[in-house]
């Protein structure tokens, strides 16, 4: 596997090389983020070569200290906007997506100059919540929120029941929503 520093420099060299080995390093990453959103592997492999693209606009100037994870992050945002477009606002297969479960936590921060602020602050504070959540309920939150897992995958990879699952990612939203309230990034 080529390592991100050399991948990072291709990417700085302009050679179109990068792509190659980006894909060759993280492309199953990536399918996998965007398959867990938009659970379509057309779909997924668009957005692949969506987040190659962007990684290609954006380094340089970025400089992404762990390219796996600025690479995934490219290909979430990608993917929710296409379900976004794909869906305009219908329900997907009748379930809730988890992204409308999370929306009660989160800061509305509109189109405020200081969004981009904000949406760092509410990182970091995320990432502090996260941190002091025990491993097992951090996991489920992680899975359910991030890569848009269905309650009954959860279930299955944990053996338990759907409802526990429910009330334990229920409580775990409304801890979030105190925590991000203490910090100040959230106001009811």
């Amino acid at each position: 596997m080529t390592d991100d520093l050399t991948i990072l420099e291709l990417f700085f060299a302009r050679s179109e090389e990068a792509l190659s080995k980006a894909e060759n390093a993280y492309g199953t990453y990536i399918r996998y983020i965007a398959a867990r959103i938009l659970r379509n592997g057309e779909d997924a492999e668009e957005c692949l070569n969506d987040t190659l693209l962007h990684a290609w606009q954006s380094i340089p100037p970025a400089k992404p200290r762990d390219l796996r994870r600025y690479l995934g992050g490219i290909a979430r945002h990608a993917a929710l906007e296409k379900l976004e477009k794909k869906t305009a606002g219908k329900r997907v297969r009748g379930d809730v997506l988890p992204l409308d479960e999370y929306e009660e936590c989160m800061p509305d921060t509109g189109k405020s100059e200081s969004a981009l602020l904000d949406a760092f602050l509410f990182r970091d504070a995320l990432n502090r919540f996260l941190a002091e959540l025990p491993a097992e309920t951090r996991i489920l939150f992680v899975r359910r929120y991030y890569y848009n897992c269905s309650l009954e995958e959860l279930s299955k990879s944990t053996g338990k029941r759907v409802g526990t699952i429910k009330s334990l990612l229920y409580r775990t939203r409304n801890k979030l929503k105190e925590h991000l309230t203490k910090e100040g990034i959230f106001n009811e």
